[in-house]
């Protein structure tokens, strides 16, 4: 009998299967991780037989097998034949086609331009036909990109301050500046009015501006899940807070007119306990508005209960997200624009998704890139990343498709939700 024995990933090797998994499924992510530190290594061939695929990888054989077809589809893996003597066809090995240095970079390149396709098919699908039309523009040489963020910088811009930080925008020939709009609603404003080649705006209030026929298209998700929750301190209800129906006859602090604002709203009237709550509008100061009394549960954003927890609150909270399929805050950019620019665009996802990568391995250094431009308390925006990443981990979409990717069927649904929403409340 004979003994073979192959290299396995190992949990140091975690940061490389995430960093690609930014642009590829999780699986072939691990695939790809795998060759590539196989390519590294001098006591095995860099070209490897199946087998050692799957328990390098601790795959299936179905999963490993649509893997190497993608990492062959996409010209990151090559497919050999090994002669070995042996009668029968020759055994099939898979090994990297390109070099470490350069792998990931390619995935993302690879992936911005599948994010585009999708955007442009989800374009299509709300009724956008702007977006699938026009010549591209010559794309050659370094662009400027100006972004409009939804709010002041936070944790949950890390990633694109610390690729810039970094000269991650740089190195995909784009030179990005940011400015801080007051809400969503400005956000996609100065992308309409052409002010911004890029911006970022909560769900909602996108899904909004295309019912009233705004020519944007959501280019990717920033987030998969939208992060707005309702919370509540325990000694407010005694019991845990759980079920929306405990809201009945209590007031319901939010910002009025923001993103969390609508999408309470929304859960609410989903909850048939909207017409049951009297709501309030906090004008930015929730936490305040809970602890001194004048809310018995406000909204907020999935970081700000573990503050309150971190001063020694018992928090119960109820994620919008765990209650509908709303997605989190998209990258969007004007329809013509994309049609007929989709480049600077490209890059910047290109640069985004770098950023990601790092600042998922260093949260910390992506928390200080985001106090630098802020003032903020480094821990804090720490906090606000971290949570961001952890719901991102959780979710089904991105592991099956990578960062960013969308379903048709989920800003259907949620336009849906919100017309029926308006409908009962008398809203225009």
């Amino acid at each position: 009998m004979q003994t073979r024995s192959f290299p396995v990933l190992a949990a140091e090797d975690d940061p490389l299967v995430d960093a690609l998994g930014v642009g590829l499924d999780r699986d072939a992510a691990r695939v790809l991780a795998y060759l590539l530190l196989r390519a590294d290594r001098d006591d095995v061939s860099s070209a490897a037989p199946r087998v050692a695929v799957r328990i390098g990888t601790d795959l299936g054989a179905d999963p490993a097998r649509d893997a190497l077809a993608t990492l062959v589809e996409r010209d990151l893996v090559t497919t050999t034949t090994v002669d070995d003597a042996s009668p029968g066809r020759p055994p099939k090995r898979w090994e990297c086609a390109v070099a470490r240095d350069v792998a990931r970079t390619l995935v993302y390149e690879h992936h911005a331009a599948a994010l585009l396709d999708r955007a442009r098919t989800v374009a299509a699908a709300l009724g956008d036909d702007a977006a699938v039309e026009g010549t591209p523009r010559d794309g050659a040489g370094v662009r400027e990109s100006a972004v409009a963020l939804n709010w002041r910088p936070n944790g949950f811009h890390a990633p694109l301050f610390l690729a810039a930080e970094r000269g991650l925008y740089r190195d995909a020939d784009l030179a990005v500046s940011f400015t801080a709009a007051r809400g969503s609603g400005e956000a996609l404003e100065w992308v309409r009015s052409g002010r911004c080649d890029v911006g970022i705006a909560g769900a909602a209030t996108l899904c909004r501006a295309l019912a009233a026929d705004a020519a944007v298209v959501p280019v990717a998700l920033l987030y998969q899940r939208t992060m707005t929750v309702l919370y509540t301190v325990r000694s407010v209800f005694d019991d845990p807070f759980t079920d929306l129906d405990q809201l009945a006859g209590r007031t319901v602090a939010m910002p009025s007119g923001s993103e969390t604002a609508q999408l309470a709203r929304l859960l609410l009237a989903q909850a048939g306990v909207l017409d049951a709550v009297e709501i309030v509008d906090s004008d930015g100061e929730e936490r305040s508005a809970l602890l001194d009394g004048t809310a018995d549960v406000v909204t907020g954003m999935a970081a700000d209960p573990p503050e309150l927890e971190a001063d020694g609150y018992t928090v119960d909270t109820v994620a919008v997200a765990d209650r509908f399929p709303v997605p989190g805050p998209a990258l969007v950019a004007r329809a013509d624009r994309l049609a007929a620019d989709p480049a600077i665009v490209e890059r910047f996802l290109v640069g985004t998704m770098h950023g990601l990568a790092v600042a998922t391995g260093s949260p910390a250094d992506a928390a200080r890139a985001v106090a630098r431009r802020s003032d903020s308390v480094v821990d804090a925006e720490r906090r606000r990343f971290e949570v961001a990443r952890e719901r991102e981990a959780a979710a089904d979409t991105a592991r099956a498709h990578g960062w960013g990717w969308q379903s048709v069927d989920r800003w259907e649904r949620l336009l849906t939700a919100l017309r029926q929403a308006d409908a009962g409340s008398g809203r225009a």
